[in-house]
């Protein structure tokens, strides 16, 4: 029994083998190539570097500088009132 290939041809729709020829004939390189070198600019893209990383600490304590919040109300919270309604959990 003969084996089956285990990357068959990728099938492309008329739309996208037209797009794909015409950036092949602009680069002056294969379709393949074309396809590769798309792909491999899409995914530097997509992948952020390491660098651009923010710890979530300081994206946290960014939003509370730059969120609007409620002024103070001045109201006294009895802690004993909350306690009690929680069963003293």
């Amino acid at each position: 029994m003969a084996e089956r290939d285990p990357y068959p041809p990728l099938t492309l729709g008329t739309d996208t083998r037209a797009q794909v020829a015409r950036a092949a004939r602009r680069l002056g390189v294969s379709e393949e190539e074309a396809i590769r070198r798309a792909l491999a600019e899409l995914l530097v893209k997509a992948e952020p570097d390491q660098m651009e990383r923010r710890p979530l600490r300081d994206v946290i304590a960014e939003l509370h500088r730059t969120s609007a919040l409620p002024p103070p109300t001045g109201i006294v919270i009895d802690k004993a009132f909350y306690d009690d309604l929680s069963g003293g959990l």
